[in-house]
């Protein structure tokens, strides 16, 4: 009640009827355009502090430091009439140690608005004896602070817009909500890839023509599944032993051409009832090139060390393949 009469002033031609009145009985209407006393001692009254007449300094030693109890030293009321008359004209220019304590004057009568100034502050920067939580914190319990920070447009259609993604982000095979796994996650927005470049490891399986491309490309030539392969030349499902007439007389099975290693067995290539010389030279050429590189061909597993397997024309591992398994033609 003494702040509020002898330190808080408001003209009588500003006051709304609703304003603290006190203050008219002790100032003149002159004076009161000041909206603060600086100093206050004895008979005297002054709009100026021992460190500066700057009106900013006049008004923030006073409203120092930020605490539970601000709000009831600096009604609404008041500070309406402060803020508009006195501390507008200089808001934008306030130098960061004193900007705290402004933007915590202002939460007073709008919060929402303090809010966004606050996000914008480095705690660091502002007075000693203010942190930025501590601002936010005040702003926050203000009354008549939204959730949203002032800003329930702009967020109303954000959710507007994530609340359709058949408008946006659906659409596209980046999209999180068409892929399965992604969704189980709880992910949204976009997956795969990312608006960074990132494939997240949840992008498959959408159950439609996109998850089919995507399989595809992951298979390897290692994969055992029959279904979709390529081998070198480009022949579809041609990577199974049971493809090739040839691997299926030696009683081979699993990938053949080329196998899980990625050697080219000698029975490639009789797919379609006939084989192809010119594609078993090609693929023998590579094999004994890569077997001189590896130094394969002088182990015992070696198809070129055993005869049979030779006059069957295999190359790579026969005794036992890369698989494990033994053919018929080990000896």
């Amino acid at each position: 009640r003494g702040a509020r009469t002898y330190w808080h002033m408001i003209p009588s031609g500003d006051q709304s009827t609703d304003a603290d009145t006190k203050a008219l009985s002790v100032y003149n209407n002159k004076f009161a355009e000041n909206y603060m006393v600086g100093n206050l001692g004895m008979l005297d009254a002054v709009c100026s502090t021992w460190f500066g007449t700057n009106p900013l300094y006049v008004h923030m030693i006073n409203f120092v430091p930020l605490t539970a109890a601000t709000s009831l030293l600096f009604d609404a009321k008041y500070v309406k009439e402060e803020y508009t008359n006195a501390l507008s004209k200089l808001y934008d220019g306030v130098e960061m140690a004193w900007k705290g304590y402004v933007v915590a004057d202002r939460a007073i009568i709008d919060p929402n608005e303090a809010w966004k100034d606050a996000k914008k502050l480095i705690s660091y920067e502002l007075d000693a004896a203010l942190s930025l939580s501590q601002l936010l914190y005040f702003i926050s319990t203000r009354k008549e602070f939204s959730a949203t920070g002032g800003d329930s447009s702009s967020e109303a259609g954000s959710s507007d817009s994530s609340s359709e993604p058949s408008k946006s982000t659906s659409s596209s095979s980046s999209a999180c909500e068409i892929h399965p796994s992604c969704v189980d996650l709880g992910l949204s927005g976009e997956c795969c890839p990312t608006s960074e470049g990132s494939t997240l490891g949840c992008c498959q399986d959408t159950g439609g023509e996109n998850s089919q491309e995507q399989e595809a490309t992951a298979l390897s030539p290692s994969s055992s599944s029959p279904g979709g392969k390529e081998n070198n030349s480009g022949e579809t499902g041609a990577v199974t032993c049971e493809a090739h007439f040839n691997c299926v007389e030696l009683s081979l099975s699993g990938d053949c051409c080329p196998t899980a290693a990625g050697t080219m067995l000698g029975c490639c290539g009789g797919s379609n009832g006939g084989s192809s010389s010119e594609s078993n030279e090609t693929a023998a050429t590579a094999t004994e090139e890569s077997e001189e590189e590896s130094g394969s061909s002088t182990s015992g597993s070696s198809c070129s060390v055993h005869p049979t397997c030779v006059d069957a024309q295999l190359t790579g591992l026969c005794c036992p393949t890369d698989a494990g398994d033994f053919l018929e033609c080990c000896s």
